[in-house]
């Protein structure tokens, strides 16, 4: 639910943030609820840099790392610190590049598209490496 939220306070900056929420194949949003779960994000949130001034910094993250420790899963993270955090912690990570590149190689997408999509990002000034085409396809 942290990262729903975290997308709809950047749809008025990032309007195509709103297809996001849309999208019907996300499923609904993982819902924590419980306080140890609670207590955890606030933790991992205040280790990232949050603040009681800024509440929603890095609830997102904190809560992505918190919802793949709980379900055995992979925690989808941008943020260095995030994810140097969710390392030490043992939990598995990839970041936009990689499920870009991942949709590129099994053909969900296809190259072209994908690097489209990692192109356009980039553009719009979200902070993703700078890499050619054939970086990006390499790997």
């Amino acid at each position: 639910m942290e990262v729903q939220d975290e997308i709809r306070r950047g749809d008025t900056s990032h309007p195509l943030l709103g297809e996001l929420l849309r999208a019907e194949w996300l499923g609904d949003p993982i819902r924590m609820t419980e306080p140890a779960e609670l207590m955890a994000i606030e933790r991992i949130r205040w280790a990232l840099g949050g603040t009681d001034a800024r509440p929603d910094r890095h609830r997102g993250e904190a809560a992505t790392i918190v919802a793949a420790e709980r379900l055995g899963g992979v925690a989808v993270l941008d943020d260095r610190d995030a994810r140097a955090l969710a390392a030490a912690r043992g939990v598995p990570i990839v970041g936009t590049e990689g499920i870009l590149r991942a949709c590129g190689s099994d053909q969900q997408l296809g190259w072209d598209d994908a690097w489209a999509i990692f192109s356009e990002m980039r553009r719009i000034g979200v902070r993703l490496r700078d890499l050619t085409v054939d970086q990006f396809r390499s790997g």
